[in-house]
């Protein structure tokens, strides 16, 4: 009796050791910096804004568009570097240009597939944009507009 007593003590010390060997490990690692995130500027009255993400001394740049769902968050759109950025919005913007209703279009960027479709609001031509893994409901506008007034403002930033 005494033996399994003794047993028993020397077990739970050894976990109690083990315990607290082991948390100073765990709460030392849990916070780390990974990126910043920059608000360029607002575009649409605020509703759309051009965000900068830097992630190790990489500039990734983004827009978030309002969700068609009211319910539900913003919609992320990366863009790309500031030259894939450009160059990205030159070729959405002609893309809407010469586009018709029903077109729609598989977008990659950063790692990220989108799936936009040609679209009319208020006689505004404009892209419905789903992010990857997301409801049909779900999805948010990107007017031409709104692609002509970010190059303008890149060019006289430049």
């Amino acid at each position: 009796m005494r033996v399994l007593k003794r047993t028993s003590v020397c077990l739970k010390c050894i976990l109690v050791l083990t315990l607290l060997l082991s948390v100073p490990t765990y709460t030392n690692a849990q916070l780390k910096k990974v990126a910043k995130i920059e608000k360029v500027k607002s575009f649409t009255n605020g509703s759309v804004a051009l965000n900068k993400t830097i992630i190790d001394e990489v500039e990734v740049y983004s827009v978030t568009l309002p969700n068609n769902s009211k319910y539900h968050q913003p919609i992320v759109f990366f863009l790309g570097s500031k030259d894939e950025m450009i160059k990205n919005l030159k070729d959405l913007s002609e893309a809407l240009e010469t586009g018709t209703k029903g077109e729609v279009f598989d977008f990659t960027v950063c790692g990220k597939k989108y799936q936009l479709s040609f679209s009319r609001s208020l006689g505004q031509k404009c892209f419905k944009i789903w992010e990857p893994i997301n409801v049909s409901s779900d999805y948010g506008r990107f007017f031409k507009a709104t692609m002509d007034d970010i190059l303008e403002y890149i060019e006289n930033k430049n």
